[in-house]
């Protein structure tokens, strides 16, 4: 549901969702690496002050993640059952390296972790 929600819905409604994690014995957002990176995902895409507090109150928690959390290599294409979360993974991790990179903040420590992942393209 956050996939779906994240992309194609207000901020408001992602916050609102993440808030709810609890009530459904979901872990907190800031343990959880895929929901928050859609979160941040999300946030980077408004202009708000309040986005800006998310992400860079999320951003700590992504790193520290992706510190203890093995490489996950690229999925191949995935069927309508398959386990979506690594190829969501992919998608947002890249989302976020280049907006950090577009906004002159330092993502070399997500730049580093997708080199190691596979999650590059390679260079042509």
């Amino acid at each position: 549901m956050m996939h779906s929600l994240h992309l194609k819905h207000p901020l408001a409604s992602s916050v609102t969702l993440m808030a709810l994690y609890p009530a459904y014995n979901l872990p907190p957002i800031s343990t959880d690496l895929v929901s928050s990176t859609m979160l941040v995902t999300a946030c980077l895409s408004q202009e708000s002050k309040q986005s800006k507090v998310l992400v860079d109150a999320l951003l700590p928690s992504i790193k520290h993640l992706l510190k203890k959390t093995p490489t996950i290599p690229p999925s191949k294409p995935i069927r309508h059952s398959e386990d979506r979360e690594p190829f969501w993974l992919a998608q947002t991790l890249a989302k976020i390296e280049e907006a950090l990179r577009k906004q002159g903040r330092d993502y070399k420590w997500l730049y580093e972790w997708r080199e190691r992942s596979g999650h590059l393209a390679p260079a042509s």
